[in-house]
């Protein structure tokens, strides 16, 4: 897999109706001048002779033009990158050579997760094959960065600082974040007058993001259940490139970690400001785009925030997509669009039901009648993740076959899909979470009413007490730098673990609910493909993140718990969630991963359908 990115200062076609002009409102639009501001203070003031060494959000070619426009007027300098600094050094040149083996002693800070600054090499030991990781315990040092030390062969050992600072993040939480540092030694002097956190133009633009909102909720008296908008977009231009690693999904992107930032902590401080409790997704904002743009190595760093109010009534019902010829499911290799969801749907056949989406979208569903227990299937709830929007369709078709009563909804958050495929235009490769939820800004599973109003139609149309609901999740790392590091909430998910399962279940639905999980289980570990991919994932996982590992059943991890509320009336018993690390892929490994779904699917479905009721 590579990852690419947007070409030098392309800019996202906006999302429909975003705004950026017309009724809309501008918050801010704020210029915070070029990424390494060599021409102002404390740059300007150097004079030859001097020693710098800053870490800085800029891209490496551009920091390498900076040390050299430094040099040019007799100041030594080295620019760092101030994110995933350690894993940054060594693929610039402070890595092991050919043959050399290095041991890298990453701090343990009290008070901190242990595995912190281990997370943040990932996936160093993969890209270094002479490389070996251990901690090193460190006393709290107030006012100095923690750092790793590297001890080369010969005993030459040499230390790099990781620059972090405790900030409170959107979520109100005290984190150590990732922050611009500079250390200046003046001509002639020995120690440094300068040596400590420095926010540098990208660091400055997100903050003020954050400030913006805060102070638009402020004002507008964003609180209480919403909508307040009808879209925030968010738009941050800086220079930015993308650096793809060859392990797996890998990449190095700055511009896909300030489009998490942004996104999460806006729904962070909107989720407070509504009195909400941390981890609920009942918030109902409105739509919240970030849009991220890399622009040319000379262009200033800018911040734009723009608001559009929530429409006066009901979006008006949008016409169906144009038809298309349905695509062959099995050996699709890259995301479905709209109009190929629609026709692989009709082709199944059945019993149309529908719904609209927040923006008029038509939520399809069909219903093959059938006979025994009925089963539902869906996808597509969170839209950038889109194996199982295939996987739905696939399943479906099969289980319909074999007989069984089957409701499926392959596309429940059409929005969130629209919004998705438009994000896809320029940056393919990153996750795209602003899509995860409707255009209501919610989890469509959590809010009564809107998209997820037609669960209960589909349960009762085949008298399902199993709901199948296929998922995805980040196919690469997911980190907030300038958060703590972890995505707050998604703590557990931010590395791929490869195909896995989730149970939920009601207490007098035990034996069919773990005959459907062992089934499901057993299908994806007879799957050489699927096995092997779960083996490599985990390994890696049990590398940066120990205490991370999950239970298992084989080479499946597996978690367990009771159904959670639902505001669709009562939820399913049992229901069956599959994931599969497939935001961001395309190729060999999306249709691997779209197997994933259906053999998972069909078998939980055939094993729940063969084992006994409750009180049968």
């Amino acid at each position: 897999m590579t990852c690419t990115r947007s070409p030098s200062g392309a800019i996202p076609r906006a999302p429909e109706g975003a705004a950026a002009g017309g009724g809309a409102g501008v918050l801010a639009e704020r210029d915070f001048g070029p990424a390494i501001p060599l021409d102002a203070a404390p740059f300007a003031d150097l004079a030859p002779g001097a020693w710098v060494e800053g870490w800085s959000f800029a891209p490496a070619p551009l920091r390498r033009a900076a040390e050299a426009r430094l040099a040019a007027r007799g100041v030594e300098a080295r620019f760092r990158s101030a994110w995933k600094t350690v894993l940054h050094a060594l693929l610039e040149g402070e890595g092991p050579g050919a043959g050399e083996t290095l041991d890298l002693l990453y701090p343990v800070v009290p008070g901190v997760d242990p595995e912190r600054f281990l997370r943040e090499l990932h996936p160093a030991a993969e890209l270094f094959p002479g490389l070996s990781l251990r901690p090193d315990p460190v006393p709290s040092l107030p006012g100095e960065a923690p750092a790793c030390h590297l001890l080369r062969e010969g005993g030459r050992e040499s230390r790099l600082t990781i620059p972090v600072r405790a900030r409170t993040a959107p979520h109100g939480g005290q984190v150590l974040a990732a922050c611009g540092w500079l250390r200046i030694v003046p001509a002639g002097e020995d120690a440094p007058v300068v040596d400590g956190p420095w926010e540098d133009p990208v660091e400055q633009a997100l903050l003020a993001a954050f400030e913006t909102l805060s102070q638009a909720i402020a004002r507008r008296g964003w609180h209480g259940p919403g909508p307040h908008f009808d879209r925030l977009v968010l738009r941050i231009e800086a220079p930015l490139e993308d650096r793809p690693l060859p392990v797996g999904a890998e990449c190095l992107s700055l511009a896909e970690a300030l489009h998490e930032e942004l996104y999460f902590g806006a729904l962070d401080l909107l989720r407070a400001a509504s009195g909400l409790p941390e981890g609920d997704r009942t918030l109902t904002p409105g739509e919240v785009v970030p849009q991220v743009v890399p622009v040319p190595a000379g262009a200033p760093v800018r911040l734009r925030v723009t608001v559009s109010p929530p429409p006066a009534g009901p979006h008006p019902a949008r016409p169906a997509p144009p038809p298309v010829d349905a695509p062959e499911l099995e050996t699709l290799e890259r995301p479905m669009t709209a109009g190929e969801i629609a026709a692989a749907l009709a082709a199944f056949g059945g019993e149309p039901l529908e719904t609209r989406s927040r923006r008029g979208r038509a939520v399809a569903a069909r219903v093959r009648a059938g006979s025994g227990p009925g089963v539902v299937i869906t996808g597509g709830q969170h839209a950038n993740e889109p194996t199982g929007i295939p996987g739905a369709l696939l399943a479906a078709r099969a289980l319909a076959a074999e007989g069984a009563p089957v409701a499926v909804c392959p596309l429940e958050n059409p929005d969130g899909h629209a919004l998705h495929m438009r994000l896809r235009e320029t940056a393919p490769r990153h996750m795209h979470h602003a899509a995860r939820y409707t255009a209501l800004g919610a989890d469509l599973a959590f809010v009564a009413g809107g998209e997820g109003a037609l669960r209960p139609r589909m349960r009762a149309a085949v008298g399902a007490d199993l709901h199948l609901s296929l998922h995805g999740y980040p196919s690469h790392e997911w980190l907030h730098p300038f958060a703590g590091y972890l995505p707050h909430g998604f703590e557990s998910w931010s590395l791929p673990r490869g195909c896995f399962l989730i149970l939920r279940r009601d207490e007098g639905w035990a034996a069919p609910a773990r005959a459907a999980l062992h089934a499901a289980a057993a299908a994806l570990e007879a799957d050489p493909e699927i096995a092997a991919l779960n083996a490599r994932q985990l390994a890696t996982l049990a590398r940066y993140a120990p205490s991370a590992a999950p239970e298992r059943i084989g080479c499946v991890p597996v978690i367990e718990g009771p159904p959670l509320p639902s505001p669709h009336g009562a939820p399913f018993p049992v229901t069956l969630i599959v994931e599969t690390p497939d935001e961001t892929v395309d190729g060999p490994l999306f249709r691997l991963l779209t197997r994933a779904q259906v053999l998972a699917a069909t078998a939980a479905a055939r094993a729940f359908r063969a084992a006994p009721r409750p009180g049968a």
